[in-house]
């Protein structure tokens, strides 16, 4: 199984370089660049060999905030027992973002990977072929609405089981 390295504060140096490197932002002059802002949960029961951290990517202009979840096939299957996760990266749809408050919905993707999708991608067709193995299990929930508190240094998702709390990694401008 391929590994992609996924920033957590055990890869801060490399976050910043790879967040710094993953943004194509156009070079129009009258273009507006966006702020990109990236967020991480650590999750707590990793392994040497599985990182399942998850990431939500804002990218704000001065009309519109647009985001994108990285995240595990865990969040379409609430009870996984027996085989590893899927990956994925989706975006955040109905995304709704104010001083304090984010919420969005997630919809299943049609396409799940065995390793964790690089955030140079924003969706599972930009994955060059044979890059990420494909993870075929099905899952069973088709979408996921989450709401949660929105802070400088962090995002506070109210889910199942408890919050999920995401630290800012770092921001492009």
């Amino acid at each position: 199984m391929q590994r992609t390295e996924r920033p957590t504060s055990r890869y801060r140096n490399r976050a910043v370089a790879l967040i710094a490197c993953s943004f194509p932002l156009g070079s129009d002059a009258g273009a507006q660049t966006p702020a990109v802002t990236t967020y991480v949960f650590d999750y707590p029961y990793d392994t040497p060999e599985l990182i399942e951290d998850h990431l939500i990517v804002l990218e704000r202009t001065a009309t519109e905030v647009r985001g994108w979840f990285y995240g595990t096939s865990d969040e379409f299957d609430a009870a996984r027992e027996a085989y590893l996760p899927g990956f994925f990266v989706a975006p955040m749809a109905d995304l709704a973002v104010s001083e304090d408050a984010i919420s969005f919905v997630l919809h299943r993707p049609d396409r799940f990977f065995a390793s964790p999708v690089p955030l140079q991608y924003r969706r599972a067709e930009d994955v060059p072929p044979g890059l990420l193995d494909r993870w075929n299990v099905q899952v069973p929930t088709a979408s996921s609405r989450y709401t949660g508190t929105l802070h400088d240094e962090e995002i506070v998702l109210q889910v199942p089981g408890g919050p999920r709390v995401f630290r800012r990694a770092e921001t492009e401008r």
